[in-house]
């Protein structure tokens, strides 16, 4: 029988004793589940086990203190042959075992049986219901039907689990990642924030999207303030603005420009004080300084432009 048996002889038609889907860890649901099965079929034992390729490992139990078996000696080894619900009258007059019975770990060898296996949803045989007794004929095919639905309601709460410990899991990684990236964020600030250098990293469309603390000082934009305005109408004189629009296109388009050497505008008691000129004074009072600057694209992952920075030094 072993020789015909392809389950048997393919270790990898079982999970592995780390699977998901089962733990050693107690679960009082499913003890009650169990312990509900071994009262309606009137057993002396019972059991929600799981399998490998050659051992019997016990989720839960009733009965007996057994915690894993060898596969070989058990009846769920033949019932996982077939992956079909498997009733045994009497095992003493069964060739497949000895005389007194059954071996179960830590109980004493049982003439009965009736176990189904238990199916996942990738409908994988992950492991058995049972129940045994010391008697013989002690259970009829309607205990059978009987297992098969607790068996179904064992499986789809260990499912939940699994799915449970998934997000779980997922949810763990992207806090983790988003930890991360808040690092990754505060390191980017402080690099940038100790470059003398004027930096200003804007999008495609010319939108402010970091400035580091030299360019917030000269211009009197705080970070906040700036972000998503459009750089060229922020920073440059109305007579600059036109080209300079021009430049950032053909940065867009993957070229170096520069470097300009233009007046960018800028206030300097609003920059000390770190305000900008939401506070109603008039345009025509900004101060400018001469700034050489240049801009280059900053490709993503997949080769697209998805920054330009712009780099500049007060002259």
């Amino acid at each position: 029988a072993m020789q015909g048996s392809k389950l048997f002889e393919n270790p990898d038609a079982f999970p592995h004793p780390g699977s998901q889907i089962f733990d050693r860890n107690p679960d009082p649901a499913l003890d009650e589940l169990i312990e509900l099965a071994a009262v309606l079929c009137g057993a002396d034992y019972a059991y929600i086990g799981w399998v490998d390729y050659n051992r019997l490992w016990f989720k839960s139990r009733y009965g007996f203190k057994g915690i894993e078996q060898t596969r070989t000696t058990t009846a769920d080894h033949w019932m996982l042959e077939t992956g079909e619900p498997l009733l045994i009258a009497n095992a003493g007059e069964d060739r497949r075992f000895l005389p007194q019975g059954i071996p179960l770990s830590g109980a004493k060898p049982c003439l009965s049986y009736a176990g189904v296996p238990l199916i996942a949803s990738a409908q994988q045989v992950v492991g058995s219901m049972a129940v045994l007794s010391t008697q013989a004929d002690q259970f009829r095919p309607e205990h059978i039907t009987l297992l098969e639905i607790l068996g179904r309601q064992a499986i789809t709460r260990l499912e939940l689990y699994n799915r449970i410990r998934m997000q779980e899991q997922a949810l763990r990684a992207r806090q983790r990642t988003e930890r991360a990236l808040a690092v990754e964020r505060c390191f980017v600030a402080a690099t940038l924030d100790s470059i003398p250098a004027l930096v200003a990293v804007l999008d495609t469309a010319g939108r402010i999207v970091r400035m580091n603390q030299a360019c917030a000082q000269i211009t009197g934009l705080t970070l906040a303030e700036a972000i998503g305005r459009p750089f060229v109408e922020e920073v440059l004189e109305p007579e600059d603005r036109e080209w300079a629009a021009r430049k950032l296109r053909e940065a867009t388009a993957g070229h170096d420009s520069g470097p300009h050497e233009t007046a960018w505008r800028v206030n300097r008691e609003l920059a000390q004080a770190g305000q900008m000129r939401a506070t109603g004074i008039p345009e025509e009072t900004a101060e400018t300084r001469r700034v050489s600057w240049t801009l280059r694209p900053l490709q993503g992952p997949n080769s697209e432009i998805q920054y330009i920075i712009v780099t500049g030094q007060d002259v």
